[in-house]
Formats: C-alpha cells, structure tokens, sequence
C-alpha cells in the first residue's frame, strides 16, 4: 500500500511544470487560465488557447510540450504556476490573421501580440485574408497545428503596445517598437487624429486595424497610463469593433478534444 501511495504521488507531482522566475517581455495577462498548448514562442514563452479558442501568451523557464492541458496562474504575463492536466489533440483558435501564404496562415491574438499561432491547411480549407477575425478549429500533430474548419467573423482591430521610435508627417505614419523589443510596426495614421499629439520616445497603446495589403491602420490610441490620447470619429460616436469574443468572463477555459 504504502508502495502505491508513494507512485500516485510521483505521478501527482510530475503533472506539475517547474516555474523559476523569468522576465515579462510584453506585460501579458494576469490571473488563471486553463487551455491547450499550441506553440513555443521561443525559448521561455508558450502559447496557449482557452476554451473559447482565445490566446495568451505566458512566460516561463520550463515548457510544457505542445498539445498539453495547461492550468495556469500568471501575473503580468509571468507563469507563478503551471499544472499539465491532460492532452489534447484538438483545438479552437480565435483571432486575427496577421500573414497568410501558400500553405499557412497566422492567428494572432486581439490584446497580446506574442500570442501567435502558425496553422497549416490544405483543401478543402483556404486560407482566410489579412486582417480578418476568425474561429478556426485545429488538430494538433507534434508542433504542427491544421485547419480543419474556418469560420469567418468580420474584420476585427489588433492592439499594440511601445514606443514610437518614428515619425512622418508627410506620409502621416508612426513607427512603433514593441515593448520587449521586436520588428517596428509602420502605422498609418487617418487625418481624424491630431498628428501633433504624437512624439517620438512616447509610449502608447494602438488600437490599429490590419488591411488585406498588411497595412497598419491607427483606430484609437492611449497613453501607456491608460488615458485615452485620440480617437477617431468614428470611436467618437461609439463605434464597435466586430469581434465575437469568447473569454474568460464567461467562464473558466478548458482543453477541447471532441
């Protein structure tokens, strides 16, 4: 018996992924989610889905594989604590489709833009264009995610966070660097914002609409304190993004392998 007790508790004990301390690249969500792994980031971060197929990105110094059924507590985007509960073999993704080509395309995730996932299809399936919101729903290989279905929800906005290293009054663009470092994103800025109101060295939030041709278009920006700086006209009038969005609120996330 006492034999017995003692493999249980091993088997308990190694469901549970180390966490050491690490470093926040972005400043990512805080609090618990539960999902399916679907990617490495790199080397410290993974990214998972919750059961409504929205994406986070966590960082940690331990991994768990691909496919795993995560529960996580993360603070700022910092995993305090991984359980792997199970595995899945398939997945919902929701998001933006920030490139797309012959073979995949990628989702990224509305408020986290480290929360990117690689999907691979194949006909029946086409790929869906830039700058769309999607629901897809995957099955996970090893590392590779494929698209067994693509539902299309509008157009959607995609939020990102830096410092505007850049700017160009006659092309009316700002370039943002993303905290942590990363490629500059180019942003064209419509006249309905005071151009003026942006300089370089302030850090901002964008709320920024990605076009077909992978343009980066401004919609609304805040202050990196969380004061709206600008809105456009139509943001003015109470303009809603066309997001069907499925998170936490409304309810605990899970692994989805049906």
């Amino acid at each position: 018996m006492r034999t017995t007790i003692h493999t249980m508790c091993a088997a308990l004990i190694a469901l549970t992924v180390a966490v050491a301390p690490a470093q926040a690249k972005s400043g990512g969500p805080s609090g618990s989610g539960h999902g399916v792994v679907l990617a490495h980031a790199d080397a410290d971060t993974f990214v998972y889905a919750n059961h409504g197929g929205e994406l986070r990105a966590v960082d940690t110094a331990t991994l768990p594989a691909v496919g795993s059924v995560v529960k996580v507590k993360a603070r700022r985007g910092v995993a305090k604590r991984i359980r792997v509960v199970g595995t899945a073999t398939k997945a919902r993704v929701q998001g933006l489709v920030t490139t797309s080509a012959a073979d995949r395309f990628t989702v990224t995730g509305k408020k986290d833009d480290d929360a990117a996932v690689s999907i691979l299809f194949a006909a029946p399936v086409t790929a869906p264009a830039i700058g769309r919101r999607v629901k897809v729903s995957v099955t996970i290989a090893g590392a590779d995610l494929t698209a067994t279905s693509v539902k299309l929800k509008g157009r959607g906005g995609l939020e990102v966070e830096g410092q505007i290293t850049a700017i160009d009054p006659a092309a009316r663009t700002l370039t943002l660097t993303p905290e942590g470092g990363g490629t500059p994103v180019i942003v064209a800025v419509p006249v309905s914002f005071d151009l003026a109101k942006f300089t370089v060295g302030q850090k901002v939030e964008l709320k920024v609409l990605l076009l077909v041709d992978g343009t980066y278009v401004l919609q609304q920006a805040k202050e990196d304190d969380g004061d709206d700086d600008d809105k456009s006209d139509d943001d003015r009038r109470g303009g809603r993004d066309d997001d069907d969005e499925d998170d936490d609120r409304k309810g605990r996330g899970h692994g989805h392998d049906d």
